[in-house]
């Protein structure tokens, strides 16, 4: 497990990084025709959506400035 300290200005911007990142990846994953690539885009948005969720516990939840 690995385990990073972050300030509030870095865990404010990783939060926004990621929900713009989740946001793109929404409407790739509607785009794509290639099932083998849709497949890779939901893993990975599945794997954002986790960080996202633990970087979210005990924060102040903000619209991303994408």
């Amino acid at each position: 497990m690995l385990q990073i300290s972050l300030n509030q200005e870095e865990l404010v911007t990783l939060r926004d990084l990621l929900q713009c990142c989740l946001s793109e990846l929404r409407s790739e994953i509607h785009h794509t025709d290639d099932m083998e690539f849709k497949d890779m885009l939901k893993n990975r948005k599945l794997v954002l959506e986790k960080i996202l969720s633990e970087l979210m516990v005990d924060s102040e939840v903000s619209e991303p400035n994408c």
